[in-house]
């Protein structure tokens, strides 16, 4: 553990949230202090962050304690207010405009020369609380518990743009549902907000965008609820916004790929880089980090082209043609955008050799080639995936039938291959009759 995160009182200073005042802070910073000592668990687990839940008041868990580092930063950033100081100033400022938001108890910075080494946001934890992301990934809520938090998801993003509140990095788990107590939506991460005194309607439709490709692969009825508690209740806004939400989702498809290529090809938190070793032939790429890859060695080693299943462990992993360094690089990031609008399953990892190259993909078991799903489902189920692959600016006038498989619990189809996609240069006119088209000749 790093010994900044001890909390020593000498060189931190602290900011108290609106319920606390300065004696009771200076007894939960100590208190904080021991239980760190004391060899608190780091729930977190990376280089820059970590997260304690601790116990300073009760006889449970009460407070759960961010750290974030930023010594490996650019000086010009650590002269900057911290993410701590920064969510409590945020918080306090949209509580005092009638927002609902989670307001840190309390923030502290640590700093060398006027540089941040670290910051230090105590928070107070909510056991009862889920973000909207876990809710809607995991399905771990009833059918009426979904209806009611996605209508006051949307009522309570209008509530913040009408503030003056812009969320850039709006997603569902910004917010938290807490369905016993009142209000039961509350909005907390505001790193990245900014509050003025309007939110232009630029600004709007970006971070419905934003909000709106989390749910991707929703029915549509899904999808409109909240959009239509976002328009008030008047249907004729809520197609406005749906309109003027898909017109802008090539756009926000193609600063997603940017990003997901900076990040998903280079090592850090989230994602690694591979060298695997099968038959004597040596595999690189790159991987989901903590990725369940055991025994991919001997898959890879069989020398099969076709898709090979390991049930135990769900994991899919689908040979195809050799792949150049920076093709490889191109296809990962573009996988990590599709998987998170729901149009592939979860890429673990893309390896690559001399000869050949390799997807290896979490699936869900019930996976199969659109050759055996129910011939009544596979046309139209195709159709749909070209449609929202086309949606997003993705062209694939170059893949082949193969790259496709039939989800049959879903009832729709996952793209398994990427590699022979491209963003940006769908052909015109492209829409439901060309997906229709499309769908027929890869059908043949």
């Amino acid at each position: 553990m790093d010994e900044s995160s001890l909390l020593p009182f000498v060189g931190v200073r602290w900011w108290a949230g609106p319920e606390l005042d300065a004696p009771r802070l200076r007894v939960l910073v100590e208190a904080a202090r021991a239980a760190l000592a004391a060899g608190a668990p780091d729930r977190k687990g990376s280089r820059r962050q970590e997260s304690f839940l601790l116990t300073l008041e009760g006889e449970t868990p009460d407070y759960l304690l961010k750290v974030n580092h930023y010594g490996s930063l650019a000086p010009w950033r650590r002269l900057r207010r911290s993410k701590a100081r920064a969510e409590l100033v945020r918080a306090t400022m949209l509580a005092a405009r009638g927002i609902p938001a989670v307001i840190p108890a309390a923030a502290g910075e640590l700093r060398h020369a006027g540089l941040l080494v670290c910051c230090y946001g105590l928070v107070r934890w909510m056991p009862d609380a889920t973000d909207l992301l876990r809710l809607w990934t995991e399905a771990c809520d009833g059918a009426a518990s979904r209806r009611a938090w996605t209508r006051e998801l949307g009522v309570l993003v209008r509530r913040m743009h009408e503030a003056g509140v812009h969320q850039e990095d709006l997603a569902p788990n910004n917010f938290l549902w807490r369905p016993t107590c009142e209000p039961r939506l509350l909005a907390i991460d505001f790193e990245r907000t900014r509050v003025a005194g309007r939110v232009s309607a630029r600004e709007r439709v970006f971070a419905l965008a934003k909000l709106d490709r989390h749910f991707a692969g929703a029915p549509a009825s899904a999808r409109m609820r909240w959009l239509l508690a976002y328009a008030g209740g008047s249907r004729e806004a809520a197609r406005r916004w749906w309109r003027d939400v898909a017109a802008f989702a090539p756009q926000l498809a193609r600063r997603d790929l940017r990003h997901w290529q900076r990040t998903a090809t280079r090592p850090g938190r989230r994602f690694d880089v591979l060298e695997i070793e099968a038959a004597g032939v040596l595999w690189r790429g790159f991987s989901r980090r903590g990725a369940p890859l055991a025994g991919l060695e001997v898959l890879l080693g069989r020398g099969h082209p076709d898709a090979k299943a390991q049930p135990a462990e769900a994991i899919l992993v689908c040979r195809i043609e050799a792949l150049r360094s920076r093709e490889a690089a191109a296809a990962w990031g573009l996988a990590q955008m599709l998987f998170q609008r729901r149009l592939m399953p979860e890429p673990l990892a893309l390896l690559r050799s001399p000869d050949a190259a390799a997807w290896v993909l979490r699936c869900s078991g019930d996976l199969v080639p659109i050759a055996a799903a129910p011939a009544a489902e596979r046309h139209a189920a195709l159709v749909v995936a070209i449609a929202r692959l086309h949606a997003l600016g993705v062209d694939i006038t170059r893949s082949r039938i193969g790259a496709f498989a039939f989800a049959k619990q879903q009832h729709k189809v996952l793209l398994l291959d990427p590699t022979r996609c491209a963003l940006g240069r769908v052909p015109a006119g492209a829409g439901h009759a060309a997906a229709r088209e499309w769908a027929t000749r890869l059908l043949g």
